[in-house]
């Protein structure tokens, strides 16, 4: 693996960003049509003047076409697992997603903006040698996630791999669907409660993620970059398994992002489960924003599926 400090520029959307630790959120990016931007329960940081989109129904949602629909910008503090940046990520929801309750999802030393973006919700097919089964398995944000970081590898070291197919193949697809189920059997070996679990599940795979590619010899990336994989990685898969309940959703992405913040933060390769449990009430969070309201401990009764 290197360990250079720049790490590549990904446009891949949902990425995790490292920035500079300030005192103030890091500022929208003029792309951004920002909707509101929220810091801790209660606080409304900036509200954009004018209407949101009309909604759109559920048959537009299935067209494959892009749409307009909400990107949540999430900003936390790495000083929690003890790392000299913050940390961003984005996850995608729908049109009509109900974010009544974000205001009170951030935690002190975080915030979020909501801004409108073109959601891209067709399935793409398989790359040349990756097996279709597997590949339609996976969710559309996945797929794409998966590209940009074949694609980049691709350009970054051309002659290394025959095609982006050969990249997904060798380096992510057995891969991910074992850390997957590791880290959700090893959640309810640690917690008895189902919905609890879930989400101390994406710690888990955060963190399972960052320790499998910051020691994979033949993955080409820097300590950033296998933390910015693991936070596209997890939000993407947060994203499809809460479409309809997506505050649990950022909060099952944000344990991701802090899963792999503990895991870069930790240097002895101690089990994820622990790792992450051990975390619980402070970088990782376990309670559902539907039961109880953002910050009440409660657990999932799964009818996001």
């Amino acid at each position: 693996m290197r360990n250079s400090g720049a790490g590549w520029a990904m446009s891949a959307a949902g990425a995790m960003l490292l920035v500079a630790c300030a005192e103030a959120p890091v500022a929208p990016t003029p792309n951004r049509d920002v909707l509101a931007t929220y810091g801790p329960c209660g606080v409304e940081l900036m509200t954009k003047v004018g209407a949101p989109s009309a909604p759109i129904d559920d048959v537009a949602l299935s067209t494959g076409v892009p749409i307009r629909g909400m990107t949540i910008h999430a900003t936390y503090s790495g000083a929690t697992f003890g790392l000299p940046f913050s940390l961003v990520q984005a996850m995608n929801f729908g049109p009509r997603t109900d974010f009544g309750f974000l205001s009170c999802l951030a935690a002190p030393g975080e915030s979020f903006d909501v801004a409108e973006s073109d959601l891209e919700t067709d399935r793409l097919p398989p790359p040349e040698g990756v097996d279709p089964t597997w590949w339609n398995s996976l969710s559309p944000r996945e797929q794409r996630v998966l590209l940009k970081w074949a694609d980049a590898i691709m350009k970054q070291f051309p002659g290394a791999y025959r095609s982006p197919g050969a990249v997904i193949s060798e380096l992510f697809k057995g891969q991910i669907e074992q850390l997957k189920t590791k880290a959700k059997l090893r959640a309810l070996d640690l917690l008895p409660d189902p919905g609890q679990a879930e989400l101390l599940a994406g710690g888990i795979y955060g963190c399972l993620l960052y320790q499998r590619y910051s020691r994979d010899p033949n993955a080409p990336f820097s300590n950033a970059e296998v933390l910015e994989l693991a936070s596209s990685l997890t939000g993407a898969f947060g994203e499809a398994q809460f479409a309809r309940r997506p505050l649990t959703g950022l909060r099952f992405g944000r344990n991701g992002v802090f899963g792999a913040g503990l895991a870069s933060a930790d240097g002895f390769g101690t089990d994820c489960g622990w790792l992450v449990f051990r975390s619980i009430g402070g970088a990782i969070l376990v309670t559902d924003p539907y039961e109880g309201g953002a910050n009440q401990p409660s657990g999932s009764n799964g009818e996001d599926r």
